[in-house]
């Protein structure tokens, strides 16, 4: 593909993200009651059937499972498998592949960060000049390091996980984290895309749980010069980390999360790991949902392998006979989608409306997350009151 219409699809790609984002944007500011309707009704995601397999899998790359954190509610450093970076021929080779499949995006994302890996400047070269949209996800306390390749190669996301609004609360949460350098690192990159004009999407994730939920509207307030408000995404603690029973049994708001099986991943994306070898989830801390291996398989063979189906058999019936499921799945617990929206919904409009009649400097922070904690809480009343009635039903 010629570099002119590679950059000329790109072109059309953001020009098609950014009328969109605007269009969030003035409708969260203006009608933040509609805000829920349009978000739901036009999704970027496809919503199918949890157990309705795709033609085709959606494929991500683990470029590295090392992370230089271990935050709190996700121990990655308990992982058990092999830490590596993985190979640049294997790397090639995983993008001929995606493109066979007709896939013109790609995730950098598992356990680790992705700034963890020396080439990944030299991936994110291969991406751009191929026309792939890379959704890049890491901590930033890298990206000092790799700020001028991002700016001459940008991905088609960059999002950042950020925990908290002070350097108490995120140096408590991000163990070895940094706080003064996030922020110095930020001031870089937002100089940089606003000196190269990069249309690059900016987010920003912060998982919400009892350590930080008071910080929510400080969080804003610390951060909304580098991410605007639609593009922070508040998620409700899940127990996706390898350490189920420790944390996340003692969080409060784990209240809102149910057994996530039957899970819809089995259905629909493979993680090519950095040896080669390709799992189901994201979060396979313990080499437990493996389906098939590169060196030997092809994608389409791993896609309706012997290992893959019996794991959606597992699914299927895991109402009837969870103990079929690997521990993994069946220690796995997360909030509905519908669930995690109407948290992370609610949360922007009380921000959105105490911007709006307050202005950013002099929003109540006190009275703001007293609000958001109370709704909280009440639904978790709620959910709680809804699984014992469950329970109850059952027997």
């Amino acid at each position: 593909m010629s570099s002119i219409l590679v950059n000329l699809i790109r072109f059309m790609r953001r020009m098609k993200q950014l009328a969109r984002n605007e269009y969030s944007a003035f409708v969260l500011r203006f009608f933040p009651d509609r805000w829920r309707w349009f978000e739901k009704n036009i999704s970027q995601f496809e919503r199918r059937g949890v157990l309705q397999a795709y033609e085709k899998p959606f494929v991500s790359f683990e470029t590295t499972d090392i992370c230089n954190l271990n935050c709190i509610m996700c121990e990655t450093w308990s992982a058990t498998r092999t830490k590596g970076i993985m190979k640049m021929d294997d790397f090639v080779g995983h993008l001929d592949r995606i493109q066979a499949l007709g896939q013109n995006s790609v995730a950098f994302h598992t356990i680790g960060d992705p700034l963890m890996d020396k080439e990944v400047g030299e991936k994110l070269r291969l991406c751009y000049e191929r026309g792939i949209e890379v959704d890049l996800r890491t901590n930033g306390l890298l990206l000092d390091k790799y700020l001028s390749v991002i700016v001459k190669y940008p991905p088609g996301r960059l999002r950042i996980s950020i925990d908290g609004g002070t350097k108490e609360t995120y140096e408590r949460i991000r163990v070895r984290g940094k706080f003064d350098k996030l922020l110095a690192n930020l001031n870089l990159l937002k100089g940089a895309f606003v000196k190269h004009r990069i249309l690059c999407e900016l987010g920003v994730d912060m998982v919400v749980f009892g350590e930080n939920l008071h910080e929510i509207p400080i969080f804003y307030q610390v951060f909304h010069p580098y991410f605007k408000l639609t593009h922070m995404h508040f998620h409700i603690i899940n127990s996706l980390s390898g350490d189920h029973g420790d944390f996340f049994d003692k969080e409060k708001l784990s209240s809102f999360s149910q057994p996530v099986p039957p899970c819809k991943m089995p259905f629909t994306s493979l993680f090519i790991l950095h040896d080669q070898r390709v799992s189901v989830c994201c979060r396979d801390y313990h080499e437990e949902l493996i389906v098939g291996d590169l060196k030997n398989e092809t994608i389409e063979q791993i896609w309706s392998g012997k290992s893959i189906h019996a794991l959606r058999e597992a699914h299927e019936q895991a109402k009837s006979t969870p103990s079929n499921l690997p521990r993994a799945c069946r220690e796995c617990y997360s909030p509905t989608e519908h669930t995690a929206q109407v948290i992370d919904v609610f949360i922007h409009q009380v921000l959105q409306k105490s911007i709006s009649k307050y202005g950013i400097k002099d929003l109540p922070i006190d009275q703001m997350a007293t609000e958001i904690r109370t709704y909280l809480e009440r639904l978790s009343e709620q959910k709680l009151l809804e699984k014992n009635q469950h329970t109850v039903g059952n027997h």
